[in-house]
């Protein structure tokens, strides 16, 4: 299981490893504590949670993490 805040936090330092790991065989799933929707300069929170969720699929694609589906919980 990777941990993190935001989207693109994995790819930043542990990406190599998941990668690795889900080449082996193995199944590793994210879990973010946030959309990163505050994290674009010049958008909207509401404009940037789509494309940093869109990003973090992505991404973990990319590491072939398995995609489990977009979980949200309430504020």
């Amino acid at each position: 299981m990777v941990l993190t805040a935001h989207p693109d936090d994995p790819e930043y330092g542990i990406a190599v490893a998941v990668a690795v790991r889900t080449g082996q065989g193995k199944d590793v799933a994210y879990v973010l504590a946030t959309m990163g929707e505050a994290g674009v300069a010049g958008l909207s929170p509401r404009e940037a949670g789509p494309l940093r969720e869109q990003e973090q699929i992505l991404n973990q694609r990319d590491t072939w993490a398995r995609e489990r589906g977009i979980r949200r919980t309430s504020r």
